[in-house]
C-alpha cells in the first residue's frame, strides 16, 4: 500500500519523483540567482590575459604581414628575361602546370 503524507494525500513513487525534481529546481534557481548576483558585482579591475598559443599566433601573423605579397626582385628578373627574349617555356612545362592546377582544384 502507498504511504499517506501529512496532508492526507497518497504518495506514489511518481509523486516523490516530482517532489524531488521540483525541490532540486528550486535549489538550482536559488544557486543561480546567488551566482548571477555575485557575477554582476564588481570585483576590482578586469584583466585580459592572452594564452601562450594566442601570443604565438599573433607573432606568426605579424611575421606574415611583413612578407610582401609579390616578390619584386623575381618579377623584375622575369620581366627582363621576357623583354630580352631569353625567357623560354616548353609546351611540356605548360601542360604540366595545367595538369597540376587541375588536380589542385579537385
Amino acid at each position: 500500500m502507498a504511504p499517506i503524507d501529512s496532508t492526507g494525500k497518497i504518495q506514489t513513487s511518481l509523486g516523490k519523483l516530482y517532489k524531488r525534481k521540483t525541490d532540486s529546481v528550486r535549489t538550482n534557481d536559488q544557486s543561480n540567482s546567488t551566482a548571477s548576483t555575485n557575477a554582476t558585482r564588481p570585483t576590482g579591475q578586469d584583466q585580459f590575459i592572452l594564452s601562450p598559443q594566442s601570443s604565438e599566433v599573433n607573432r606568426i601573423k605579424q611575421q606574415l604581414d611583413e612578407i610582401p605579397e609579390v616578390d619584386e626582385q623575381k618579377v623584375a628578373a622575369l620581366r627582363e628575361r621576357v623583354n630580352n627574349g631569353t625567357y623560354a617555356v616548353t609546351s611540356q612545362q605548360v601542360a604540366e602546370k595545367i595538369l597540376v592546377s587541375g588536380i589542385k582544384l579537385n
